[in-house]
């Protein structure tokens, strides 16, 4: 027994530096698995942070898009009641004319030259560049048979 004690005197330096060192080896090895662990974290909340940015950047391009959308429904509806308001006034300009002719020649009257009407449908429209000209729902078509 004397000689364990004496080992424990002599070589309890060795024990304490030795163990000093295998805790000193197990904190190091803590910290960076800690450290890993909170990098892992921390891309987790970037990734998080910029899927929340591109959620509301593409729900803010959708009401972007929507909003032309709407706009241009509406310009194609406005367009579209011009083209037929547009209609509308050649065939009576048409209409007109063709009554003055009549009346001219009852009364045996020269022929009166009249400026030439612009192209109906445009020549866009003929090419088929543009959008073909829908029916229309509003109760105006409806009316315009009456008068």
């Amino acid at each position: 027994m004397a000689s364990w004690l004496i080992l424990a005197r002599e070589g309890g330096h060795v024990a304490v530096w030795f163990g000093g060192l295998l805790s000193g080896w197990w904190a190091h090895s803590y910290r960076m698995r800690s450290i890993a662990r909170q990098e892992v974290y921390d891309a987790g909340q970037m990734a998080l942070e910029m899927v929340k940015r591109s959620a509301e950047r593409e729900a803010s391009l959708t009401d972007l898009v929507r909003s032309y959308e709407s706009e241009l429904i509406e310009l194609r509806r406005a367009r579209w009641q011009t083209m037929d308001v547009l209609s509308t006034v050649q065939v009576h300009a048409l209409a007109a004319r063709l009554i003055v002719r009549e009346l001219d020649a009852r009364l045996g009257l020269p022929r009166r030259p009249f400026e030439p009407l612009p192209s109906f449908p445009t020549d866009t429209e003929i090419d088929g560049r543009d959008v073909p000209y829908p029916a229309m729902e509003t109760s105006t078509s409806d009316d315009r048979g009456a008068g």
